[in-house]
């Protein structure tokens, strides 16, 4: 009798037991085709940890199921085969496609084929040049979803110097490119005014009758919107730019510019109207050079100003000035380094006489009107002649693959 009630209450539970299976089995099953219509109804894009791991976002978000797109600089001197091997070896641990190559040429230095990458939904976006085609990349990619990467192998390489990245090693360099963390940094845009644009100039008194920078320069007109990732300016800074011998700067770096430099340590302050947003009074300013920053580091390692961070939403405008010749020169030169590495530095001469003057001031949107053109330079590129513009900071406008 026992045996029987045993025999019964085994049965039962191994009746439990089976429809329990079933069941689950059932919601299992109900689970992975609800999971299924969900994942049909969303996007997929790359996330933004970027390690080959597929997230949901929004609809309105574009697919980036493209394979890495490489906007390369073939003029620039670089183991051009170990960086498409370490890239193929990362695509490749990423599960990516193969990244597909895209030269630039020296009618369009970047940003075209940065579009080019853009329409074949590229996962990422890789720089691999100066920091001139870095610019221009990042001038495409700004204010879209997709990320971009960066293979310097420039002269100044900015702004991998001040992302941090290794450059010292190809292959880190690859890693990041396409399996690093996407992080939001700023964009500077300067929007330049044609010489016959008004109320502005009109309230001033400015002129905007002189072409060019000087009679007979020569000097195209900067028209219409530019980026910059690290520093934009006129005077002093852009002129260097400018008198760089481009064969020699391959041959000696960045200590080019200081050949440069000499002969434009003495030509004439430029002059401007400045107004850092829009319900201030106009300021004059005299000064050897107007700088914009989105970077603190800029060419030969000098920091103008060590709290200036690319994702923090401002720019700084630096205004640079001397007096006193080759002696006010070098006074700047110490301000320099000495703000460069935290200190504030003290005056040791009458500032009447001799003095080196930095002043900074932290803007997200600055109006300029210079009295007479100057060229510009932007990232260390000089763009051309300009004399009404504005600087603004484009807010987070840039994904970059960076260090995890």
């Amino acid at each position: 009798m026992l045996q029987s009630r045993t025999v019964v209450t085994m049965n039962a539970a191994l009746t439990v037991s089976i429809v329990a299976l079933v069941l689950a089995f059932i919601a299992v099953c109900l689970g992975c085709v609800l999971l299924f219509i969900q994942v049909k109804q969303r996007k997929f894009v790359y996330s933004s940890n970027s390690h080959a791991v597929l997230s949901y976002e929004d609809d309105d978000i574009p697919v980036l199921d493209g394979p890495p797109c490489v906007i390369y600089n073939p003029s620039k001197t670089a183991d051009w085969k170990l960086i498409r091997k370490e890239l193929m070896k990362a695509a490749q641990a990423a599960r990516l496609p193969e990244p597909v190559w895209i030269k630039t040429t020296e009618d369009d230095p970047g940003e075209g084929q940065a579009k080019r990458a853009l329409e074949m939904r590229a996962c990422v976006v890789i720089a691999a040049g100066g920091d001139g085609t870095v610019r221009l990349v990042a001038q495409a990619v700004a204010g879209t979803s997709t990320p971009m990467g960066l293979i310097p192998v420039g002269t100044g390489n900015l702004l991998a110097r001040n992302l941090d990245l290794p450059l010292g090693s190809i292959k880190d360099l690859a890693q990041i490119a396409i399996m690093g963390v996407d992080k939001k940094f700023d964009v500077g845009r300067i929007d330049v005014q044609e010489p016959s644009a008004g109320n502005d100039a009109t309230e001033t008194g400015a002129s905007h009758e002189s072409e060019g920078c000087g009679v007979g320069s020569g000097q195209e007109i900067a028209r219409g919107s530019h980026t910059f990732m690290v520093m934009g300016g006129v005077g002093f800074d852009a002129d260097i730019m400018d008198s760089t011998n481009s064969n020699l700067k391959k041959k000696i770096g960045w200590l080019a510019y200081v050949q440069a430099a000499g002969p434009n340590l003495f030509a004439p302050k430029l002059k401007a109207k400045l107004r850092v947003s829009s319900g201030e009074r106009f300021a004059d300013v005299e000064a050897r050079s107007i700088m914009f920053l989105n970077c603190g580091e800029l060419t030969g390692g000098i920091v103008l100003d060590p709290s200036t961070d690319p994702a923090d939403q401002w720019l700084d405008l630096a205004v640079l000035d001397v007096r006193g010749g080759i002696l006010g020169w070098l006074d700047l030169v110490r301000r320099v380094v000495l703000k460069g590495v935290g200190f504030q530095p003290r005056d040791v001469i009458s500032q009447n006489i001799v003095a080196g003057e930095i002043s900074t001031r932290r803007f997200r949107e600055c109006h300029i009107e210079l009295e007479e053109p100057q060229q510009l330079q932007l990232d260390g590129d000089v763009i051309g002649c300009v004399q009404h513009f504005d600087v603004e900071v484009l807010r987070g406008a840039l994904q970059i693959r960076v260090r995890s």
